[in-house]
């Protein structure tokens, strides 16, 4: 038997953990999410976030999937009407109870043997190939039960403005291993769940249309979390584009991805302005755009923003401000503080 393709290799060996504290750009998953945690299965990766696309566009998302699984089974019933006498007429035969109007080979020409055994294994065939591959859309749709199903969902939660979608890992979890210690494994990893939650990809699909090779959607997780929202018990807001991975030592924890160095880009950019604003009411805007130029300036230069060039650069900074009477450290904790 071939072994499972791998997502994630690695040839580092593992490093004995040293600290209760999970490695970045991991944390402890949240107390808000406990009762949400304790329903997961420890062996994947979850990935939750918040489907914020137009009712009409999840309805419309909806029915078709409903109206194939109708016609597949409008097609079954068809198919069973028109195959069910020739396999009574099959079972009867069996039985000892062959009908009279029932293909005999004795005496039929080699021809007409063929051809009857030939139709046989192609009725064979094509009814081994619907109940097997075509038949499960429909029995899953309804009635799933391992993870849950589409029609379920829908009947408990309906058509909402925001619905929490949640995200479970297909087999390619079973390579992750120790992730923290294999750095190629995490990085890989991060890739896949920062593709899994990135807006551009949230904004084009909504939930129904998410499951692919690397994520299937769990119908259960959903419901469960759609009925912690109806009880208060959680906030929505809580799921919202959120990570979840167990690890043996650690336990649950989230990656922290994108939302929170949108978040940190966002709170960057208040402070800046208010600083700027400290500066306006000192009347020493000039000097704000001055600063803004020796920041854009020693970024950019050749051999990358080390450290030392940091430095350098908050000495002319600060040699700057001081030719104008102003504290740089002071003026920027006191015109951030509020933000």
């Amino acid at each position: 038997m071939a072994p499972k393709k791998r997502m994630f290799k690695s040839s580092a060996a593992p490093a004995s953990r040293s600290s209760d504290t999970p490695p970045k750009p991991f944390k402890k998953a949240p107390a808000e999410l406990e009762q949400f945690i304790e329903v997961l299965d420890p062996a994947h990766v979850y990935v939750t976030h918040i489907d914020q696309h137009p009712i009409a566009h999840k309805r419309r998302i909806f029915v078709l999937p409903v109206g194939i699984n109708i016609l597949v089974v409008l097609l079954f019933i068809l198919r069973m009407q028109s195959v069910l006498p020739f396999y009574w007429d099959l079972i009867s035969a069996a039985l000892g109870a062959r009908p009279t109007d029932w293909f005999n080979p004795r005496g039929a020409e080699w021809s007409a043997i063929l051809a009857e055994g030939l139709r046989r294994a192609v009725t064979f065939a094509i009814d081994l190939f619907l109940v097997v591959f075509v038949w499960p859309w429909p029995v899953e749709f309804c009635l799933g039960s391992k993870h849950g199903n589409p029609v379920s969902w829908r009947l408990m939660a309906g058509f909402r403005k925001q619905e929490v979608c949640v995200r479970r890992s297909r087999d390619w979890d079973e390579s992750l291993g120790a992730v923290f210690e294999k750095p190629d494994v995490l990085s890989n990893f991060m890739v896949v769940v920062r593709a899994a939650i990135a807006p551009s990809w949230l904004s084009r699909k909504t939930a129904y249309l998410m499951i692919n090779g690397q994520w299937d959607l769990d119908w259960d997780l959903m419901m469960v979390a759609t009925a912690l929202i109806d009880r208060a018990d959680v906030a929505i807001d809580a799921f919202d584009r959120v990570v979840l991975m167990h690890h043996k030592d650690y336990g649950w924890l989230v990656a922290v991805v994108e939302k929170e160095q949108e978040e940190m880009a966002v709170l960057r950019r208040r402070q800046v302005l208010a600083f700027k604003q400290a500066l306006i009411a000192l009347n020493k805007e000039n000097l704000f755009y001055r600063w803004v130029e020796t920041v854009q300036f020693e970024a950019t230069s050749p051999g990358g923003f080390t450290a030392e060039k940091q430095e350098e650069a908050a000495k002319k900074i600060r040699d700057m401000f001081k030719e104008h009477d102003i504290d740089f450290d002071q003026l920027w904790k006191e015109s951030t503080a509020v933000v």
